[in-house]
């Protein structure tokens, strides 16, 4: 695909503005701006959910936003976690057989 080069050019310099502010935001805009995002996301995921199921009630919406995020969080954890053993009261571990 051939892109025209003012395009390019353009695309690259807003690409560095972004690199920029992120470089330089505090910590704690890094940290305001994830949750921002996450919550741009969850109102997506959200309205997906209402056209799909445009009876259901808010409730519902956000009960299967939440198993959503279960299936996905588990999609990820798949197989990077394995049993060792059993944490006892007194903080040791009893190995698994």
């Amino acid at each position: 695909m051939n892109v025209d080069p003012e395009i390019k050019k353009l695309q690259d310099s807003i690409q560095r503005s972004k690199t920029q502010r992120a470089k330089a935001a505090s910590m704690d805009e890094k940290i305001l701006d994830g949750v921002r995002l996450f919550d741009q996301v969850r109102e997506r995921i959200k309205a997906g959910i209402r056209v799909a199921h445009p009876e259901w009630a808010e409730d519902a919406i956000h009960q299967e936003f939440l198993a959503i995020l279960k299936k996905q969080r588990t999609r990820e954890e798949k197989n990077i976690y394995s049993v060792v053993g059993q944490l006892n009261d007194d903080s040791s571990v009893t190995p698994a057989n």
